[in-house]
């Protein structure tokens, strides 16, 4: 025998124990997340997720809706704005051609002199800590995107 499941909704209803859909249906007429449809949508849900994951302490709702909404937004852009297979050196320089930086525009972004960001992008020099915080401020990236392309710690002022 299974057992029924009854729902006591936010306004105080219960749901009609076995009935399927019942319940599914009845959540989203009061407003529960639904599959995101447009970058409007994926907006607010984004905005939503950052004001949940914000709380000190979040009630065992909250954790729920934090867990759908990440789950929802996941699915949206990955569908949306699939990240390339492609190398951090492909990704930094794809990231370039995308936001229409010159070599002259990349080297203002690093703060360095045009002779590193040639060896950068060329693969013979690695990105220090402070290139990577400057890309990450640039194209609004997790630093994760440049993994591969980070090889030691090294004060801006010392990029030569």
């Amino acid at each position: 025998m299974n057992p029924t499941l009854q729902v006591t909704r936010a306004s105080g209803k219960k749901d009609a124990p076995g009935k399927p859909g019942i319940v599914p249906m009845s959540m989203i007429e009061e407003g529960a997340s639904h599959i995101i449809q447009s970058n409007d949508d994926l907006e607010l849900y984004t905005r939503t997720l950052f004001a949940l994951t914000a709380k000190n302490d979040p009630t065992e709702a909250e954790v729920a809706a934090i867990n759908l909404l990440s789950l929802l937004i996941d699915r949206y852009e990955s569908e949306h704005y699939p990240v390339p297979d492609a190398s951090p050196l492909e990704m930094l320089r794809y990231l370039i051609e995308q936001h229409g930086l010159q070599q002259e525009d990349f080297t203002v972004v690093l703060g360095c002199r045009g002779s590193t960001t040639r060896l950068i992008l060329s693969g013979v020099r690695n990105l220090t800590i402070a290139h990577i915080n400057a890309l990450v401020g640039r194209f609004h990236v997790p630093a994760s995107v440049f993994r591969g392309l980070f090889l030691h710690r090294e004060p801006a002022e010392k990029c030569t």
